[in-house]
């Protein structure tokens, strides 16, 4: 039992990439989150329910070491003071249903009810880069020996002209017209999304 509670300890420390300072913490998080997992020997209840007769709840269990915001209750605050402060999840609080977060600047582990974590960010895994901030860069191989395909005039053949029709041609006129004023629609827009941005 020692070695799975540090495995999922040392696990649950390298998928957020926290510091090992707060193994203490993981290490109280994998013994919670082990005591509400369904065992090889009791594959149909927990410890947890073994122990205390009732089935535990699980909607409350984020991400270790998620970064995000507590709520600060009014009575520990003056009207004008932050409702929140940056934190970072460390578990779970043992005499009360909170969580206990890591107070990114006053450096204190605190207990807070109302956490709101981002739990997608992990090492950076997900691309948070836009398109306008990205650039695509397409290289070609110049293969030795290749040869470029030569390009020959033929004699216009009237019959094949005379089925393709008129029609077929303004089709994809208005079709590249109005893909141009999408795109042109959408940087008046982004303009003036960030000219609204510039002016608070």
């Amino acid at each position: 039992m020692n070695r799975t509670i540090m495995e999922k300890a040392r696990s649950t420390l390298h998928y957020k990439g926290v510091s090992a300072m707060w193994w203490a913490e993981a290490v109280n998080t994998a013994v919670y989150l082990i005591n509400r997992s369904t065992k090889s020997m009791h594959s149909t209840t927990t410890p947890y329910e073994l122990s205390f007769m009732d089935k535990p709840r699980l909607n409350h269990l984020p991400v270790f070491g998620s970064i995000g915001y507590a709520h600060v209750d009014k009575s520990k605050r003056t009207k004008l003071e932050a409702k929140s402060f940056k934190c970072m999840f460390l578990g779970y609080a043992e005499d009360s249903k909170g969580y206990r977060v890591y107070d990114l600047e006053s450096n204190k582990v605190k207990v807070s009810r109302s956490v709101k974590l981002d739990e997608r960010e992990v090492n950076d895994i997900y691309d948070t880069t836009t398109e306008e901030d990205s650039t695509i860069i397409y290289v070609t191989k110049d293969v030795e020996g290749s040869a470029l395909p030569e390009w020959t005039e033929q004699p216009a053949d009237d019959g094949l002209m005379d089925s393709v029709g008129e029609e077929a041609v303004e089709d994809v006129e208005m079709q590249v017209e109005s893909e141009s004023s999408l795109g042109q629609e959408l940087t008046t827009y982004q303009r003036a999304r960030d000219r609204r941005w510039m002016r608070i």
